[in-house]
């Protein structure tokens, strides 16, 4: 019989070998240790392929999980996430980008919550942090809640879910892919998830930590705006006015996503 972790860290990263250090030891770091990291370097240049080389190797030779995917060219952070979903063994699906961290017992508080609830979908609290572009340096910025439920109604209205929180049950909903998006893609995953699932819950703790850089992808305010419609039109098939009015209601969660409590 196999002995199979119970869970898969997805982890993509394009030309980020520094701050991918942080993220891979912030997992070894966890005190649940049944786990494995599946991380796509997504078209990283010759230099970060060879530090990322470097860095896996270093702790596979100390017995980690730790497995390397590489895409010849970047092919984006959907693509990226979907090959190391696909080559996951573990039952539980967990996100974690490669400039993101997270706290120590993370995996063994959210595991035990998924038991004791029964939940196929999970997330929980966060702290962001905004990095400055200058010095490389981060300070807190704000913590992000987590509500108790979430229903796919709940969702519509905005994501006040983190990407590097989620994680979801491959035995309940087997293994799910993000679409092919450049933005907002795992908030289109979860609201997939949620239409055909009850609920998800949410452990309000904080338990990650999320690093904000100017100038990101998901920084730009009209790029979101696009895809959120791109996703309430096409993917989940609103009308018009259903798409403007989770338009409007994404704005709002969308400023106290940013902003959260102080």
């Amino acid at each position: 019989m196999l002995n199979l972790p119970e869970v898969s860290v997805i982890m993509p990263s394009h030309n980020d070998a520094l701050h991918l250090k942080e993220a891979v030891a912030s997992v070894v770091a966890q005190t649940h240790t049944d786990w494995e990291i599946r991380l796509v370097d997504d078209g990283s240049n010759a230099a970060m392929a060879a530090q990322i080389r470097t860095l896996v190797a270093q702790y596979q030779a100390q017995g980690y999980a730790i497995h390397l995917h590489r895409h010849a060219k970047a092919q984006g952070a959907a693509s990226a996430r979907n090959t190391a979903i696909h080559a996951a063994k573990g039952r539980y699906i967990a996100f974690l980008d490669a400039d993101d961290i997270w706290l120590p017992e993370k995996l063994a508080e959210q595991t035990r919550f998924m038991r004791q609830h029964q939940t196929a979908f999970s997330y929980t609290a966060y702290e962001q942090r905004l990095n400055n572009s200058v010095t490389g340096e981060s300070q807190p910025l704000a913590t992000v809640s987590a509500p108790q439920r979430l229903t796919h109604q709940d969702l519509l209205k905005g994501c006040v879910v983190g990407c590097l929180t989620v994680m979801y049950d491959s035995h309940q909903i087997g293994k799910r892919y993000m679409p092919q998006l450049p933005c907002s893609q795992d908030y289109a995953l979860w609201l997939a998830i949620l239409r055909e699932h009850p609920e998800g819950r949410g452990l309000n703790k904080v338990l990650a930590r999320y690093t904000r850089r100017p100038g990101s992808l998901s920084s730009n305010k009209w790029r979101k705006v696009k895809y959120h419609w791109m996703i309430c039109r096409q993917q989940e098939h609103l009308s018009y006015w259903q798409s403007v009015l989770s338009l409007v209601q994404c704005t709002g969660h969308s400023l106290i996503k940013r902003y959260g409590r102080r």
